[in-house]
């Protein structure tokens, strides 16, 4: 199986922590000039509180509210992530702007469509992950660490459509904020052997 470009960078993104992520959105955002942040401040403050914080932070939280559990980023900054239309505007409305010129803005665009869409996958994923750990993890939820049950990937694959990789792909480096601290998502997963 022949990987492509969009493949490689989703199997990327998926494999990276909150803060590998968002140090790649700001390069990315530097390197095409189709990429902008809803508020430039984001781009030159980008996880610098974080690294001074802790070596580690969450991907992801869970927070109770009213008997029941939401699901959030803390540290996302691809939300505020998108096509600059003024950029685009700016050059194609130029006449001095040459086919080579709009076909480059062109590529850049695909490019971008590529990394908003790869982004969000990875935070579809990972969601979808850790609503299966909230279903499945009421013990833990409700009394803490020593209540943890291992669930197989394979069932979790089962449950939430994904494949086994894809699953160990989303758990692999992420950690989840609860109540009871800050805990890795592979610990909520049995290892499998092959």
């Amino acid at each position: 199986m022949r990987l492509t470009p969009q493949l490689q960078q989703r199997l990327d993104l998926l494999q990276m922590t909150s803060i590998e992520l968002n140090a790649f959105i700001k390069l990315q955002i530097l390197d095409n000039p189709v990429l902008e942040k809803i508020t430039l401040q984001e781009v030159h403050n980008i996880n610098e509180a974080a690294f001074e914080e802790s070596a580690i932070t969450p991907d992801v939280c869970i927070e109770e509210a009213n008997s029941d559990y939401i699901i959030y980023f803390p540290n996302d900054s691809s939300s505020s992530l998108r096509i600059s239309d003024s950029y685009i505007k700016l050059v194609l409305g130029s006449a001095a702007t040459n086919s080579e010129m709009r076909e480059s803005i062109k590529r850049d665009v695909r490019l971008a469509v590529d990394l908003l869409r790869n982004v969000e996958h990875r935070r579809q994923s990972i969601h979808r992950v850790v609503e299966y750990i909230v279903r499945n993890q009421h013990e833990f939820l409700v009394r803490g660490v020593d209540f943890i049950k291992a669930d197989s990937l394979e069932g979790a694959a089962s449950a939430t459509g994904m494949s086994i990789s894809l699953i160990s792909y989303v758990i692999n480096r992420k950690h989840v904020d609860t109540r009871h601290g800050l805990i890795e998502l592979r610990l909520f997963f049995k290892e499998e052997k092959c």
